[in-house]
């Protein structure tokens, strides 16, 4: 079974009409995931500050960003990143 960490770039943007920039108030830590393993990660609601923050996730990748991996999910009410990677081929793609 292998451990891979999992870095993700969080895109938050303002829900008004002028784009505002968040602040990052609280670094989070890099998470790992296992093969197999049921993964769930929630990031504290006072990590970024800003008004009127809604959240979205995507990974990052020079000059753009890129869907999440087909195992891990992001709900944004609850700021959780959950999933199952059934290979870890599918962790190397992170």
């Amino acid at each position: 079974m292998r451990k891979i960490i999992v870095s993700i770039l969080l895109l938050l943007f303002s829900s008004l009409c002028v784009w505002s920039q968040p602040v990052l108030v609280t670094p989070i830590p890099n998470q790992y995931a296992k093969e197999g393993v049921a993964y769930s990660f929630q990031f504290d609601a006072g990590t970024f500050s800003g008004s009127g923050l809604n959240y979205s996730a995507f990974i990052n990748r020079p000059n753009h960003g890129i869907s999440l991996p087909s195992w891990l999910t992001f709900t944004p009410a609850t700021r959780t990143f959950s999933g199952t990677p059934s290979d870890w081929k599918e962790l190397e793609a992170l």
